[in-house]
């Protein structure tokens, strides 16, 4: 049944609309066109579509022109009432500090944490930034402004009754140990070997005890004891001077500036009553003039340091001394409680990792192999007959680091790495045989030598000549890890799955977006999608930023 519309009655609701409304706008719009104009010219003037015209038309004739009301369709009540935004808006004016967070500034992390430690309302760190782009102050002045009253408000604080002042535990600082929590039991049934897990584990154990730039864990003290697992190398000289000075029953405490000496058997056996030891149980007073201290701790800039015991069963799985450097404050009890708490895990991944047997032998392409440009690389010369005549110092810290997880102190070649080298001669000898119409070097032979530790060798041997025509072998050395290693490791350390790590190096490699959703099968908008997700899931403010932490921290 159609409803005649009459003019006056549209202007008369016209005239009570407010302007610029959707309410206005229709009425406008069928006013117009009953006035004679067409429809498409009206939808212009509106900015709609034709068929949203004549929908109101339709919808006028039918049901009058009240039916022309915006109608309200209700939706699930406000998470944050007026009341909190209110209290919030009020909160977000003072500093962070105020309430007892360890960050100068609001961020949307923050805000999720506070409404759920204040008010009881659980947000996600996206909807955190979305409050403080509503509700919070962005100019740097007035953010410098109030971090300077809160800190003078802070120090001027009142102190508690025994004189002491009062001490709040950082917010941030417990939810990083919560999340490296979270991480190092993942970790612990990750099945990585041993060198890819232990690296991990000083990204994650820094995550929440952070600490300095190197970083050595000795990871089998009680058969191993000189054995060392490093994020990067340090100088050789260093790890000679640690040798003698403190990793020997030999040294006086005069020398290495300790009370006792970490030996084979002190590593055994002497740290099995508890998990964390402070250097300052055996230090000595001289211990910074010391020369273990100078030649050891100062070329690396340590300072001060706790020293985490792993041990089952009354025998020793893994010993990390956990150094700062000297402008980081002291180790905190919440440090102490965490690495204790955590020790349990470590212990068991540790022991997994030293059981299992990682050792590949293999010609495969450079797509098997990922090197680590912090260890460089050395050559290596060797006769006809595969004997090493000499090596250069990058080859020989590296062989020494290899050497030492087979139960050897000196620079020896294992029977397989021998028998590597001599597949090596042999294949460089067929190639020139079979290529004499060649002139100058031969094409090069490429061999991987994983061991079980998951230490990887990249050996690429060339054939030379000498002046009186005898036939040597240049071998090049480069350090590295599995493919397959490094793409779990990275997984346990953020904590991404399969899918994610693929996004991950495809942004790292700068592939647009329409390339890295084609290759998921997925469409743009829900790539987008996957990728706001992300991002929060790694708490990174935004999708640029998420593409420069992926190249920082995924690229190849």
């Amino acid at each position: 049944m159609k409803v005649e519309i009459q003019l006056d009655q549209l202007e008369s609701a016209s005239k009570g609309a407010p302007p610029g409304s959707s309410h206005r706008i229709r009425l406008d719009a069928t006013s117009m066109v009953l006035r004679g104009q067409p429809i498409d010219q009206v939808a212009r003037a509106c900015d709609v579509s034709v068929s949203t015209v004549r929908r109101w038309l339709r919808k006028a004739e039918q049901a009058g022109v009240e039916s022309l009301k915006a109608t309200f369709l209700g939706g699930r009540p406000r998470l944050i009432s007026a009341t909190i935004a209110a209290s919030l808006r009020t909160e977000l004016a003072r500093a962070p500090e105020q309430f007892g967070y360890d960050a100068p500034t609001w961020s949307g992390a923050l805000i999720a944490c506070h409404l759920a430690g204040f008010h009881g309302i659980r947000i996600s760190a996206r909807q955190g930034r979305r409050l403080l782009a509503q509700l919070g102050s962005r100019d740097p002045r007035s953010i410098k402004r109030r971090d300077r009253v809160a800190r003078e408000e802070i120090v001027t604080s009142p102190s508690s009754t025994n004189g002491s002042k009062p001490r709040a535990r950082p917010a941030w600082d417990a939810l990083n140990k919560e999340r490296a929590m979270r991480k190092l039991k993942r970790l612990a049934t990750s099945g990585l070997p041993l060198e890819p897990y232990v690296r991990a584990l000083f990204d994650v154990i820094h995550e929440a005890v952070p600490g300095g730039a190197y970083k050595p864990f000795f990871p089998d003290p009680a058969n191993r004891p000189l054995a060392l697992i490093q994020n990067f190398p340090a100088p050789y000289s260093v790890i000679m001077a640690l040798r003698n000075y403190w990793l020997t029953s030999e040294s006086t405490s005069q020398l290495s500036g300790l009370s006792i000496g970490f030996d084979s058997q002190r590593l055994r056996r002497g740290f099995l009553s508890k998990t964390v030891w402070p250097l300052e149980q055996f230090m000595t007073p001289h211990f910074y003039r010391s020369d273990g201290f100078n030649e050891c701790c100062r070329p690396l800039n340590h300072h001060h340091c706790i020293c985490v015991s792993y041990y089952e069963n009354g025998e020793a799985v893994g010993f990390y001394p956990l150094w700062r450097e000297p402008v980081q404050p002291p180790f905190s009890r919440e440090d102490i409680a965490f690495l204790n708490s955590s020790a349990p895990f470590v212990t068991h991944g540790l022991r997994v990792a030293q059981t299992i047997d990682h050792s590949v032998h293999t010609d495969a392409g450079s797509s098997f192999f990922n090197s680590s440009p912090s260890w460089g690389s050395g050559v290596i010369l060797l006769d006809s007959a595969g004997s090493v005549i000499t090596a250069d110092p990058t080859a020989i810290s590296i062989f020494d680091d290899h050497a030492l997880f087979d139960r050897t102190n000196s620079i020896a070649f294992s029977s397989r790495l021998r028998d590597a080298f001599e597949y090596i001669a042999r294949s460089l000898n067929a190639i020139f045989a079979e290529a004499t119409h060649h002139s100058g070097g031969q094409p090069p032979s490429v061999q991987f030598y994983s061991q079980w530790t998951g230490i990887t060798l990249k050996l690429r041997g060339i054939v030379t000549h000498g002046s009186q025509g005898e036939r040597y072998f240049t071998v090049m050395v480069e350090r590295g890890e599995l493919v397959e290693h490094r793409r779990r490791r990275l997984m346990f350390r953020w904590g991404v799955n399969g899918r994610e790590f693929e996004m991950l190096e495809a942004l790292a490699d700068r592939k647009p977006n329409y390339e890295i959703a084609s290759k998921m099968q997925v469409t743009s908008g829900t790539f987008k999608s996957y990728l706001h997700r992300l991002a929060d899931k790694l708490d990174v403010a935004s999708v640029p930023e998420l593409r420069a932490f992926a190249q920082n921290n995924f690229g190849s």
